[in-house]
């Protein structure tokens, strides 16, 4: 029989392990920011904090994994050789289906930038200026394409959204020929190819890419490589 006071001492429970996230924003206060909101909130741990998407999956090349990917679609913005924020978003939705993307600091009262947030597989949107409880209301409903809305959401929802998506499915869209559309589907892919590397892949010359997705501008009405990308997903094109 065990003494009274030698018996086993109660196990203490383990604490869960954090949830790894990885903070995307181009500003380091932002990011700053972000981590310190995680840290408030507790149970997730920031294991890369990067300026761009290029750098991120940079870092998931290096075995880098996380389950949460908090994106600032407002501070990243268009470059020349940037990935843009919605190009990200598309590409954890391809490259690694089971984190869960949250695009924060959305423009407030711009429906376009909230739409193409949630239309590019974002699983929260949550606008600027956002406090730590209501990332903690996205983070903790973890699951498919849960859109979280503050009161300013809410009215853009219930009248600007569905009404600007409405609009977007009356607009037919444009006929392309086959070269067209197939330079314009690697150009406006989440990889970020380059024209010289679009030509290897489809065996043909650097310029005739050029003139394909020239061309194909000139019949879109676009200006740009993310107006292009804009288009193309708005209309389900790939």
């Amino acid at each position: 029989m065990k003494h009274a006071m030698g018996g086993n001492a109660p196990k203490r429970k383990k604490r869960p392990a954090a949830i790894p996230v990885a903070v995307v924003a181009r500003d380091l206060v932002d990011r700053s920011g972000y981590t310190h909101m995680l840290q408030t909130i507790g149970g997730y741990d920031v294991v890369v904090s990067v300026p761009d998407g290029h750098a991120l999956i940079d870092a998931c090349r290096t075995g880098m994994a996380f389950a949460v990917a908090l994106v600032d679609v407002q501070g990243m913005a268009p470059g020349a050789e940037q990935m843009t924020a919605h190009r990200l978003l598309q590409w954890l939705h391809t490259e690694l289906p089971d984190v869960y993307a949250v695009a924060t600091g959305g423009v407030l009262l711009d429906p376009d930038t909230l739409y193409r947030a949630f239309s590019n597989y974002a699983g929260a949107v949550l606008l600027r200026g956002v406090d730590h409880a209501d990332l903690a209301l996205a983070l903790q409903d973890r699951g498919p394409t849960r859109v979280h809305r503050n009161r300013v959401m809410q009215r853009l929802f219930r009248g600007g959204l569905a009404e600007l998506e409405r609009k977007r499915r009356k607009q037919p869209p444009q006929q392309l020929s086959p070269g067209q559309s197939a330079a314009l589907v690697w150009w406006v892919d989440p990889h970020g190819w380059t024209k010289t590397q679009i030509a290897h892949k489809q065996q043909v010359e650097v310029s005739t890419v050029c003139s394909h997705l020239k061309a194909a501008y000139q019949r879109l009405g676009v200006h740009t490589r993310m107006e292009a990308q804009r288009y193309v997903y708005r209309h389900h094109l790939v």
